[in-house]
């Protein structure tokens, strides 16, 4: 995530993910295949809510619904996500991708020329392989971090300019977001950097005039479906942190499934979280209160 976070998107179980709904807009079905989509971001694209949004809207519209595989990783800037190209996106094989990068960059004092070159080596590796890609503006940043907003204006102008020349479409989320806080609207968290629901709501309404929907509607609230392939039933033996503690001991304890000290656990977690964005990891499935 961004530094200064308050948020942070961790989880106890070992669960991996997909969730999705991008509309094959640039590529051909190949070989009857679901369209799959790669989203490169930081901690904003990594906790998932505009996308959930957007795929949300499409399938309440009877949209196509292709494959959308997040490759969002907290506190990456855009040299970070130009490293992990090989590992984190060629192997899915993407019809498209999408690039939301600037804000760690601009809190990190990434200069405007170190941005754009990290933004244009993104953009030519997937070029080397024949997939488009939609640029994202950045979201926005208060004056409780002026010189970070500040970059920003000279990141977003970069990305603009290098849009057209290179085939990619743009979702402008910077602009609507700044239209929308303009008018009074309160679109971010209380550390001023992430976007709250309201601002993952406009997110999304960018993404889809970028792909080609202008007509979707956005949904108000996220009512995600339980990830594909979780456990919802589990039993834990707690144990001490104690160092005189045998491991012949713990594995005769753990035989015994059906002895004291074992606990029920089911997921989804049935009590509601106090937040909106762990509300919403509570119903895909993450163990939020662990």
């Amino acid at each position: 995530m961004a530094e200064g976070n308050s948020m942070p998107y961790s989880v106890i179980c070992a669960l991996m993910c997909l969730a999705a709904a991008i509309p094959p807009v640039y590529a051909q079905n190949r070989d009857s295949k679901p369209e799959r989509i790669v989203c490169l971001g930081d901690s904003i694209t990594d906790g998932h809510s505009y996308l959930l949004l957007a795929r949300q809207g499409l399938r309440a519209s009877g949209k196509a619904v292709p494959v959308f595989i997040n490759a969002g990783i907290s506190g990456d800037t855009a040299a970070d996500m130009a490293r992990r190209i090989e590992r984190d996106v060629l192997p899915h094989s993407p019809t498209l991708v999408t690039i939301s990068a600037g804000i760690n960059d601009a809190w990190r004092g990434v200069s405007a020329s170190n941005y754009e070159h990290a933004i244009i080596a993104i953009i030519s590796r997937l070029k080397t392989n024949g997939i488009p890609a939609v640029i994202l503006t950045t979201s926005i940043l208060t004056d409780r971090h002026p010189a970070p907003k500040s970059r920003l204006v000279e990141f977003n102008a970069l990305l603009l300019k290098l849009a057209a020349p290179n085939s990619c479409r743009i979702a402008d989320v910077n602009r609507l977001m700044q239209a929308a806080a303009d008018k009074g609207e309160n679109l971010l968290e209380a550390d001023a950097i992430h976007p709250n629901l309201a601002g993952h709501r406009i997110m999304a309404r960018a993404l889809l005039d970028a792909l080609g929907f202008p007509d979707v509607a956005v949904p108000d609230a996220i009512t995600p479906e339980l990830l594909p392939g979780v456990i919802t039933q589990w039993r834990f033996l707690a144990v001490t942190n104690r160092a005189d503690i045998k491991l012949e001991a713990l594995q005769v304890a753990s035989m015994k499934s059906d002895g004291e000290g074992w606990k029920s656990y089911q997921l989804p977690e049935t009590l509601p979280a106090d937040t909106w964005w762990y509300e919403q990891e509570r119903r895909r499935g993450f163990a939020t209160r662990l």
